[in-house]
């Protein structure tokens, strides 16, 4: 009994290494790194520290059969702690690439406003133009693609999920977005169900706040 405890023991806390070994990997070699998989890594690093020296002090002060119950509680909280740490911290990440994204859109608008109180403001484009104004709005495509892809990076979408998400921020709708993609109006909506758990939200008029696109 002593010796299968023991071992069962040394199962949950190679559990453990395992895990803290793979966090760490991501965080290292992610094609998409961010601060959620740095923390996650220390996450589950002290959670496997928190398993080797908790087995061996709860084995000398309750006894043998206490570092099983130990480094599976361990285990199972670093867990839990992983999932709703996670998300949080994605979205945490989000809102601050939302802010980011809406002061660098507003920065030209100030540019400008400070150029014509020093009177040297520049022509306009109608201006240059011939009278023909060519001026672009401020969320022009490229921008928002490039939203998209912060968007991926942050809540883990797949290329497929980032190719829907592009096509629903700018306007198509899911049979659209089928006939764009060449696939079946059921892979859409199993791709749209996906993303939205994934953004943590509801409906389709959440998507301009995920990517910052609301003023």
């Amino acid at each position: 009994m002593f010796i299968g405890v023991m071992e069962g023991a040394a199962l949950f806390i190679l559990i453990g290494f395992a895990l803290a070994c793979a966090a760490i990997a991501r965080a290292c070699f992610s094609p998409r790194p961010d601060g959620t998989a740095t923390r996650t890594a220390l996450l589950w690093s002290a959670a496997f520290v928190a398993q080797v020296l908790g087995a061996i002090m709860v084995r000398d002060a309750i006894g043998a059969a206490a570092p099983l119950t130990w480094s599976a509680t361990v285990l199972v909280a670093a867990g839990a702690g992983t999932l709703v740490l996670g998300r949080l911290w994605r979205e945490r990440a989000m809102e601050r690439e939302a802010m980011r994204m809406r002061l660098l859109v507003l920065q030209p608008d100030r540019d400008r406003l400070r150029d014509e109180e020093l009177g040297c403001a520049p022509a306009h484009d109608g201006e240059r133009s011939g009278g023909v104004e060519a001026s672009a709005p401020a969320y022009d495509e490229c921008g928002l693609t490039a939203r998209c892809a912060w968007v991926a990076r942050v809540f883990d979408l797949t290329r497929r999920e980032e190719d829907v998400l592009v096509l629903l921020a700018t306007g198509r709708t899911a049979s659209e977005v089928a006939s764009e993609l060449v696939v079946s109006p059921n892979t859409v909506k199993t791709h749209i169900r996906n993303l939205y758990r994934k953004l943590g939200i509801n409906r389709r008029g959440d998507l301009a706040e995920r990517l910052g696109l609301e003023r």
